[in-house]
């Protein structure tokens, strides 16, 4: 199957999705998560605000908010195609509804840390997709947000892990050269080491 197809796919599977059954699959994911001894010693981690049924990581951001951890969520600027900021967040009364209707750092109070600067140094990395495949390969929407931003030499030493439900986890899809592969897949049945 072709990319367009799979992303079809995938998405109207993840949309059909009930309330209940994100909430169930989205506490037991980040259970796997929290539970990480990788986890507990971040300082600097990259998170989501999820978004069309994604898994939600809300009691992540919490739990990172309340020790203290440094957290990046990911800002889209409409006028850079393809591209986008993490920017340190200190809670959720610094989300604003941004791009796409994703809530996003606000632009006042949240700059962005560019993959430059030498404090950026995450830890671990959570990211969304549409799907993953057991070799760590990500499908996102296509339009390079996260490609561009992996791809950074800073991300480098990045514990990378895709974050998905277990249906999205595919035995395989089609990849790029390009490709930045994750290091571990996280679903609601499981943490997987790649």
């Amino acid at each position: 199957m072709n990319k367009q197809t799979l992303r079809k796919q995938l998405l109207a599977e993840r949309e059909a999705l009930s309330a209940d059954m994100v909430h169930a699959c989205s506490i037991a994911a980040q259970g796997h998560i929290s539970g990480l001894q990788e986890w507990k010693k971040a300082r600097q981690i990259v998170l989501y605000v999820a978004f069309r049924n994604e898994l939600d990581t809300s009691e992540l951001l919490r739990q990172a908010w309340r020790d203290g951890k440094t957290v990046l969520l990911p800002r889209v600027d409409p006028e850079r195609k393809g591209e986008m900021d993490l920017c340190p967040c200190r809670g959720e009364h610094e989300l604003l509804r941004g791009t796409f209707g994703v809530r996003e750092p606000d632009p006042l109070a949240c700059p962005p840390m560019s993959p430059d600067h030498p404090e950026f140094e995450p830890d671990l990395l959570l990211t969304p997709g549409l799907g993953f495949d057991r070799q760590g390969n990500r499908l996102g929407f296509g339009a390079g947000y996260y490609d561009r931003y992996l791809a950074h030499p800073s991300m480098k030493r990045t514990l990378k892990i895709g974050f998905a439900y277990s249906f999205q986890i595919l035995p395989e899809l089609p990849a790029d050269p390009w490709d930045v592969r994750m290091n571990a897949l996280c679903s609601e049945k499981e943490l997987t080491w790649l």
